[in-house]
């Protein structure tokens, strides 16, 4: 079993919010960096609609909200795009 290298504590800025998170390096095609639910278990209470796309929580007494950047919140892919992520050695979830 091969071991992740990791950072602890790394200070990301998204969309504006300053963010701490650990980091694993994982061979990923696309996303620069991935926050998961070690991540989101530090913010208490978030709400995400998945329709629009948009993530709501508190951070330092404020309202925070995130959004994908797209107007839909998810959009349709074509085989094609996916084969291409496949055959480039990236890693695809439903």
């Amino acid at each position: 079993q091969q071991k992740l290298s990791s950072l602890k504590m790394i200070i990301l800025v998204v969309q504006g919010v300053t963010v701490k998170a650990d980091l694993y390096a994982l061979p990923l095609v696309g996303p620069d960096v991935m926050l998961g639910v070690q991540w989101l278990e530090g913010l208490g209470k978030v709400t995400t609609d998945f329709r629009i796309g948009v993530t709501e929580f508190k951070s330092g007494g404020r309202e925070v909200t995130l959004s994908t950047g797209t107007e839909k919140g998810t959009k349709e892919v074509g085989l094609k795009s996916i084969q291409r992520v496949w055959r480039s050695g990236g890693q695809i979830f439903a």
